[in-house]
C-alpha cells in the first residue's frame, strides 16, 4: 500500500518551493553545533514539535527539550527560576509583550544575530534587536462549519442572544493572546468592558487556551470562539470541520515574540535554534500551520485576507502596569474564583 502524503510536509515543500530563489542557505555550523537547550513556548504543540524535529535533522547533534504551556504558566514558572537564580530556559516564545520588554529592559535577552534578519519585516523586530516575531497571529472568529451555517462577521455580532451558550474564549489568566485580545478591546471605545459583559450574558464558557477552545469548537462543544486564527486553520488541514472569519469590526494582533536567553548554557545551540525558526525552513513550517509569518514570501495557503480591516491596539504600558486589575475585573464579570 502507498503510505498517503504527509499533508504538512506538502504545505511546507510548497512554501519552500516559493522562496527558493532567496534561500540559499550559506554553510552552517551544523556539525560543531551540539549538546541540549531548553525552549520555553507557548506556540500549538504540534507546531513547536514540526520545528524541533526540522531543526534537529538540520543539527544532529542538539537536544531541544520543550515546555510549552499558556503564557501565564511560562512566565511563572520562569519568574520562580530566575529569582531561584537558576533560569533553564535558552530560548523563550511568549504571547505577551510587557514581560518580553522587561526580560529585554533587564539586559536578560542577547541581541538577535540571524543572517534572516534583513529578509523579514523590520516592524516585527524588537527592543533593539533583541526579540523577535515570526509569525503574525490575529484573533479570529473560529466556528464549527457543520453547526453554524451562517458565521457571525464581526465580534459584536457574538453577543447577539441567538448564540447562547455556544461560544468559548480562552482564559486571559492562562492565555497571553486572550489577554491581548481583552487588554486591546477594553482599550477601544466601540468595545471596553461592555462587550464582556455582553459576553457573560449569552452564556459564554471560559475555557483554559487556545488549543483547548479550538477542540471544542470541532467536537460542536461550543461551536464558536474567539481565538487565534492559526489554532482553528491547523484543525481544518487535519479535517475538521471547522473554518474562521476575521471579523470586519476589528483586528486584534496579538505579539508573540522570541529571544534567546542570555543566560544560556548552550548559548551556540540557542542562537542556531532562533536563527533557524527565521529561516526559510522554520517560517515554512509556521506557514504550513495556517499562519502568516514576517516573511511576505512565505504566507500559508487558504488563509483569508485581512486586508482593509482595522487593526486594533492596545495601550501595552497601562496594560502591564494594571495586568492584575484586569484580570480581576475579567474574573468577576464570569463569576470566577
Amino acid at each position: 500500500m502507498r503510505r498517503k502524503p504527509d499533508r504538512y510536509a506538502l504545505i511546507a515543500l510548497t512554501c519552500l518551493i516559493a522562496v527558493a530563489a532567496t534561500s540559499d542557505i550559506p554553510v552552517s555550523q551544523a556539525d560543531t553545533v551540539s549538546g541540549t537547550i531548553t525552549y520555553y513556548t507557548v506556540k500549538p504543540t504540534e507546531l513547536v514539535n514540526k520545528v524541533v524535529t526540522d531543526f534537529q535533522a538540520k543539527y544532529p547533534g542538539v537536544r531541544v527539550e520543550v515546555y510549552r504551556a499558556g503564557s501565564g504558566d511560562v512566565i511563572a514558572r520562569f519568574s520562580a527560576e530566575q529569582q531561584a537564580g537558576a533560569i533553564k530556559a535558552d530560548v523563550i516564545t511568549l504571547a505577551d509583550r510587557p514581560f518580553v520588554q522587561t526580560l529585554a529592559r533587564q539586559s536578560l535577552l542577547e541581541p538577535v544575530r540571524s543572517r534572516w534578519l534583513s529578509s523579514i519585516d523590520p516592524r516585527y523586530v524588537y527592543d533593539g534587536g533583541r526579540d523577535f516575531e515570526t509569525e503574525l497571529v490575529a484573533i479570529a472568529i473560529g466556528y464549527n462549519t457543520r453547526l453554524i451555517q451562517k458565521p457571525p462577521t464581526r465580534l459584536k455580532d457574538l453577543l447577539d442572544p441567538a448564540y447562547r451558550n455556544k461560544i468559548i474564549i480562552p482564559d486571559p489568566g492562562y492565555s497571553g493572546a486572550a489577554f491581548a485580545m481583552l487588554a486591546t478591546l477594553v482599550n477601544t471605545r466601540a468595545f471596553g468592558w461592555d462587550f464582556y459583559r455582553g459576553l457573560k450574558q449569552v452564556g459564554t464558557l471560559v475555557g483554559q487556551g487556545n488549543p483547548a477552545a479550538a477542540q471544542a469548537i470541532a467536537s460542536g462543544e461550543r461551536p464558536l470562539a474567539a481565538i487565534t486564527y492559526g489554532d482553528v486553520l491547523s484543525l481544518k488541514q487535519r479535517g475538521s470541520p471547522v473554518d474562521i472569519v476575521f471579523p470586519k469590526d476589528g483586528l486584534v494582533v496579538v505579539p508573540q515574540p522570541t529571544g534567546v536567553l542570555r543566560t544560556s548554557h548552550n548559548l551556540a545551540a540557542a542562537e542556531a535554534f532562533a536563527d533557524f525558526c527565521l529561516s526559510p525552513e522554520g517560517l515554512a513550517d509556521s506557514a504550513a500551520f495556517g499562519y502568516a509569518t514576517v516573511n511576505p514570501q512565505i504566507r500559508p495557503q487558504g488563509l483569508p485576507s485581512f486586508a482593509g480591516i482595522p487593526v486594533l491596539s492596545a495601550d501595552w504600558k497601562t496594560a502591564s502596569a494594571q495586568h492584575a486589575k484586569f484580570l480581576s475585573q475579567f474574573r468577576a464579570i464570569f463569576g470566577l474564583h
